[in-house]
């Protein structure tokens, strides 16, 4: 399935990715209903977290598994 929609969420996921970053994990917070992404730059053994809304994650799903394809 590929992805013709490129939401604000992938967009943002997709600028980390172009600043070395890489996803290492993404899950359904049930706490807060969010979506949560975690980037780390390798390079710079920076993390970064990102949430997103439930609405966005079947979408950010897909455009992450892609990558690892």
């Amino acid at each position: 399935m590929e992805i013709h929609n490129i939401t604000p969420a992938i967009k943002d996921v997709k600028a980390h990715l172009n600043d070395g970053y890489s996803c290492i994990y993404y899950e359904n917070d049930g706490n807060d209903n969010m979506f949560t992404v975690y980037l780390k730059n390798f390079h710079t053994e920076k993390v970064k977290v990102l949430k997103f809304q439930n609405s966005d994650a079947s979408e950010l799903k897909l455009f992450i598994d892609q990558l690892t394809l």
